[in-house]
């Protein structure tokens, strides 16, 4: 990849209108702006972060023609063709006949239609939409989108966002940087004060993120920006010092200039199923106003408030194991867990079978293969009132297992997870020690917490380390903590047994509150 195709959606800013300083105007009075019922009682909840979520926007484009009630269908309003955002990199205007809402997707479509606009000849047209004027983002709130990015010669597809009156600051939640040639998306921030964050490449490795549909988001919460990509957290690509002003959403696809995408098979089409987003808590419940007499009250006696340690503590554990085959897994909720703890899973399983997430469950590490012998799996929830006293993990056929379950509190219910996790595994049978890649916290008071996984031989977990439970018959399984001294680098951390044998483990952070 060339230099020029880390350009991001730039400096060069040449467009404001009316309405982004009517939305600021509104802002600044404390009126809200989401206009004519974006938010939706039924609009399901975020992919990305768990918790509880109000809807405070969505558009599923299950119409025949974009909701200008939510969307402008170009840069400017009305029915203009607009240039680029950044007329130095890009080679296509925008049009609003270029924008179509079809089949229960809003489309982008790029044309060979030579247009001239602020005195530059542009080969191409594409298309964009902005919710400038209906709809704009707080602090606090999540944003979603289940996007199809086309694969192409200099395609340039993003879905970021830039506030109504001035750039910067600008988020941009995804870009690709021609499309031919790079497969992941990248993350950036553009600071009110100038410079920029990254770009930062985010996703899961080894995954081809152009041509399928996938669902991506961001989260700005206190100064910090988290992209999502598939319902997963990647903090190490997002931002802090983040401000927290207004947004409104933008998507668009764009062509670098020199460019000549291939017509034909989609390869011109970028496709959104939908768009939404959420502001934290439960929706409100509706009751008749109720009329109570004015009481006039002294003033109170000023309080020193004292700051809460923070601190994510473990609340219990339990463990199980089958040394005899059988068809499902299953594990005790912890004594005492609450709702709002954070439960955390290890698992054991012999062979390589296909395993079924039970309800709210959402997998921590990848699956990690001990050659033909065993599988380790990890996996994570939110606990909630009326969670049941056990679940369940379907297996494809019958095996041996072992495995544990351990609660936690003081945890971030919103981001829950403070890194990304890592993970190892030796199947040489020659390895006596396993050890669980470094990882970076950027958070004060984030918990370390690593796993085990053989089918044979408890393990010493890693110096400093505390053991929550351990199985050992089926299969072996093991969880450990420790609280790292400070943020940074935690370094490696290193499981040991007596025997040479195929070995796995895993380590994230937990988050605090």
């Amino acid at each position: 990849m060339t230099a020029s195709y880390v350009v991001s959606r730039s400096a060069r800013r040449t467009f404001r209108t009316v309405s982004g300083s009517l939305v600021v105007a509104l802002v600044a009075l404390g009126i809200g702006i989401t206009l004519q019922g974006n938010a939706d009682a039924a609009v399901p909840a975020p992919i990305g972060p768990s918790g509880s979520w109000t809807s405070t926007f969505s558009d599923d484009f299950n119409g025949t023609a974009l909701d200008t009630t939510k969307w402008r269908p170009n840069r400017s309003g009305g029915n203009n063709v607009d240039g680029p955002f950044n007329p130095s990199s890009e080679g296509a205007t925008f049009a609003p006949a270029n924008v179509t809402v079809a089949d229960g997707n809003l489309v982008f479509t790029i044309k060979a239609a030579p247009t001239r606009v602020g005195g530059k000849a542009y080969p191409l047209t594409s298309g964009t939409v902005s919710s400038d004027g209906r709809y704009a983002l707080r602090d606090g709130e999540y944003v979603e989108a289940r996007i199809l990015i086309p694969q192409g010669d200099g395609l340039w597809p993003a879905f970021w966002a830039m506030t109504p009156n001035s750039w910067p600051p600008e988020i941009d939640g995804f870009e690709f940087f021609n499309t031919a040639s790079q497969s992941a998306p990248r993350f950036n921030y553009h600071p009110i004060g100038g410079g920029q964050s990254g770009p930062k490449a985010y996703g899961a490795p080894g995954v081809d993120y152009r041509g399928g549909w996938h669902t991506y988001g961001w989260l700005r919460k206190s100064g910090v920006l988290t992209p999502f990509v598939d319902g997963v957290a990647y903090p190490q690509a997002g931002a802090s010092g983040v401000d927290n002003g207004v947004y409104f959403i933008v998507l668009n696809l764009s062509v670098y200039q020199g460019h000549s995408p291939t017509a034909g098979a989609g390869a011109t089409q970028m496709k959104i199923d939908w768009v939404r987003a959420w502001k934290p808590g439960a929706p409100p419940v509706l009751a008749p106003p109720v009329v109570t007499p004015t009481v006039v009250t002294p003033p109170p006696t000023p309080i020193t408030p004292v700051a809460p340690a923070h601190l994510v503590s473990v609340v219990g554990s339990s463990a199980a194991q089958s040394p005899d085959r059988v068809s499902g897994m299953t594990l005790t909720k912890p004594a005492a867990t609450k709702p709002g703890d954070v439960l955390i899973v290890a698992l054991t399983v012999d062979h390589t079978p296909t395993v079924a997430l039970p309800a709210g469950w959402k997998a921590l590490a990848p699956a990690q293969r001990l050659g033909s012998g065993a599988t380790v799996l990890s996996y994570y929830r939110i606990s909630a009132a009326g969670d049941p006293a056990s679940w369940t993990w379907p297996l494809s056929s019958t095996e041996k297992w072992g495995g544990g379950m351990t609660a936690f509190t003081g945890v971030d219910q919103i981001l829950p997870l403070g890194t990304t996790p890592t993970a190892a595994t030796d199947t040489t049978y020659t390895a006596k020690s396993v050890s669980a890649p470094s990882l970076t916290t950027t958070f004060t008071n984030e918990l370390l917490i690593t796993g085990y996984g053989s089918d044979s031989r408890l393990p010493a977990p890693p110096a400093g380390f505390t053991g929550q439970w351990a199985s050992t018959s089926g299969q072996v399984s093991m969880l450990a903590v420790a609280q790292p001294p400070g943020t940074g680098a935690t370094g490696k951390q290193t499981w040991t047994v007596s025997t040479a044998l195929a070995i796995g483990t895993w380590m994230v952070t937990l988050r605090s509150a």
